[in-house]
């Protein structure tokens, strides 16, 4: 049998073919290829081709998954990695400020109490400048450890869950994206079921007209008339389905991206205020800085 694979717009592809009992043109999602059917016009048994093709669609589609999920992870290890490094250089960071202070409270001590087998170098008033020195120094630190540093992980941990948040976005902006292909090519599955519907409508009527032309083969005739009512019902039946099924993603959809705007606004408002303070906290920094 020959048979022609077509991509459509939404990602889908049909495949179109001839009856082999009456060579009429036909056309099935490449979905349905291996399945057996009931011809419309003449009610013989079809079987629709294709299934290297859908076998063959089946294996790119689930490729290009494992692309996405492996880039995902790749993403995911490379900001870990940075987080790692970010937070081995805030230790390095804290023993050093923390040599610093220690050595500013030995020369304190040291200023404090001289050693009296050697002679006493420098003025009192340079040895009060130098424990002024330390002692600034010293609050400052505390200040950083208190005040500024604990602000600095409250911004990285809101930024990190700004991340897993944008992160969850993307998933969900996936997600919509997903569903509205589905909606797509739903709605050209109910646009094609439409067709279907209407040919076999047609062979219906073109059944009955003959009928009451031919009086031999009367109940052969009802009967595929009959058969194709039924289908014509089935295929209404489907089409409702489908519809009702539409409805429901796109309630779905509106639902979880007005969710995920209101986390980013959330977020976002967040992360403002969190940088205001930092700020503050700073020109605070700075002010005693200059103070010194």
């Amino acid at each position: 049998m020959k048979y022609h694979v077509k991509a459509t717009a939404g990602g889908k592809s049909t495949v179109s073919f001839e009856c082999p009992h009456c060579q009429s043109g036909l056309t099935s999602p490449l979905e349905e290829a291996g399945q057996r059917f009931a011809c419309p016009s003449c009610g013989g048994t079809i079987e629709t081709p294709g299934v290297r093709e859908l076998e063959k669609s089946k294996r790119e589609l689930a490729a290009a998954q494992r692309q996405r999920e492996l880039k995902l992870e790749a993403e995911r290890e490379r900001r870990e990695h940075e987080q790692e490094q970010a937070r081995a250089r805030e230790a390095q960071r804290a023993e050093r400020l923390a040599a610093a202070a220690r050595a500013a409270e030995e020369a304190k001590q040291r200023a404090k109490a001289p050693d009296s087998h050697q002679p006493r170098r420098g003025s009192p008033a340079g040895l009060h400048v130098l424990a002024t020195f330390a002692v600034v120094f010293i609050v400052v630190f505390v200040f950083y450890l208190t005040t500024v540093r604990p602000l600095q992980k409250r911004l990285a941990d809101a930024q990190q869950q700004l991340d897993r948040q944008a992160e969850e976005m993307n998933a969900i902006q996936r997600t919509v994206g997903s569903v509205a292909s589905d909606v797509k090519n739903g709605t050209e599955a109910l646009r094609a079921s439409t067709d279907a519907a209407s040919r076999n409508a047609a062979s219906a009527r073109a059944l009955a007209d003959s009928v009451s032309r031919k009086s031999d083969g009367t109940s052969s005739l009802a009967q595929q008339v009959d058969q194709c009512a039924t289908a014509l019902h089935a295929l209404e039946a489907k089409v409702e389905a489908t519809q009702s099924a539409l409805d429901s993603l796109k309630r779905t959809v509106n639902y979880n991206a007005a969710v995920a705007n209101d986390t980013a606004r959330a977020l976002a408002r967040d992360l403002d205020s969190l940088t205001s303070t930092v700020n503050y906290n700073a020109r605070i920094s700075n002010l005693n800085n200059s103070l010194r």
